[in-house]
């Protein structure tokens, strides 16, 4: 819903839409031109309805929400040609070593942009004396393909090892371990196209949700040269096209700010980014067009997402200190605009 949010203002941006679940929240959306229901079971079959939906519905430009699909248009982007425009996206080697930790790990030490240090679980494990050095506790345990902070965990015993079995996640791939990095979160969202950023924010969480790892629930936007310029070089070294969110960490013992993945689609905070001043959907666009993409800069505001104030807000009414945010900076006026298909949505997702 973060897409369309950002999209509904403009007149001439006609918003189609299209998935295999019948309860997509786009669905019930009131900014929507149409939603098709797909049936779809194989590739070969997605492809063909899709054409067949470009054509009925005189689409100009596909534009993918999560990096599954952006995968799917990376892999098939020529089964589209000559019959649509397709978001700008990265050719599918480019996605496939980004959005792998430990890929991406391998990538950055080798061009010696800053990451932690980084070994596949199973091989840790069976390691010598010295690769334990290398990485000693306390560390990060992770599924190299992981997302939205799950199934991570904290390792400072050896013992907590045994909480980790077997070493290979059946859907996020082998279990890596990472240096754990005494610091902070800070993240980085971008627009590139063929290794150069269009537009970015950066952003600093000051409220965490109960699991650690997941999203911050209040953020603060920053300008931070140290954050833009290790996320701008390794972009410039993959030769990135398309948005992505990079999450990096500080590290106090070097000063460092380190790369820790990258989130090759629309990110959960993408409505931050609006508020400060970056519309990266339209921004995305007008790329993938060809057209000019306006200079972007981003305010320094703090946010928070609706569902989180409220809660945040029920527990302070019986508490002394003073909210952390203004009811000014959530996202609640979007939820009144649509609100059948924010709150099905805020509801489906279940993570605010």
């Amino acid at each position: 819903m973060a897409v369309v949010r950002c999209l509904k203002g403009y007149s001439h941006v006609k918003l189609h839409g299209c998935s295999r679940q019948a309860k997509s929240p786009f669905r019930y959306s009131r900014y929507k031109r149409s939603f098709t229901l797909l049936s779809s079971n194989t590739p070969k079959e997605y492809i063909r309805e899709l054409n067949e939906l470009i054509e009925e519905k005189s689409i100009d430009l596909v534009l993918p929400i999560d990096e599954k699909t952006y995968r799917f248009f990376a892999v098939h982007t020529e089964s589209f040609k000559g019959k649509v425009r397709l978001a700008a996206i990265s050719p599918t080697a480019t996605l496939e070593l980004a959005t792998n930790k430990f890929e991406l790990a391998k990538f950055c030490e080798a061009r010696q942009i800053p990451s932690p240090k980084t070994a596949f679980l199973k091989e840790y494990q069976e390691g010598s004396n010295q690769s334990r050095l290398a990485i000693p506790l306390p560390l990060i345990v992770k599924p190299e393909t992981g997302w939205g902070g799950r199934n991570v965990y904290c390792i400072s015993r050896e013992e907590d090892f045994l909480a980790i079995k077997p070493t290979t996640h059946p859907q996020e791939g082998d279990y890596i371990v990472q240096e754990y990095i005494d610091g902070y979160d800070i993240d980085m969202s971008l627009l590139a196209r063929n290794g150069k950023i269009l537009a970015h924010t950066i952003q600093k969480g000051f409220l965490k949700r109960a699991n650690r790892f997941a999203a911050s629930a209040g953020l603060e936007f920053l300008k931070n040269e140290g954050v833009y310029e290790s996320v701008s070089k390794l972009v410039t070294e993959l030769g990135f096209s398309g948005i992505a969110h990079v999450d990096l960490r500080y590290d106090t013992q070097d000063g460092k700010f380190k790369i820790i993945e990258i989130n090759a689609r629309y990110w959960g905070s993408l409505i931050a980014s609006y508020r400060a001043g970056v519309n990266f959907p339209y921004l995305h666009i007008l790329s993938s067009l060809e057209e000019e993409v306006p200079p972007a800069s981003f305010d320094p505001i703090h946010y928070m997402d609706f569902i989180s104030a409220v809660k945040k807000g029920k527990r302070s009414l019986f508490s002394t200190k003073s909210l952390p945010f203004q009811w000014k900076d959530t996202d609640y006026q979007f939820f009144l605009a649509d609100p059948i298909a924010e709150f099905y949505n805020a509801w489906k997702r279940r993570i605010r």
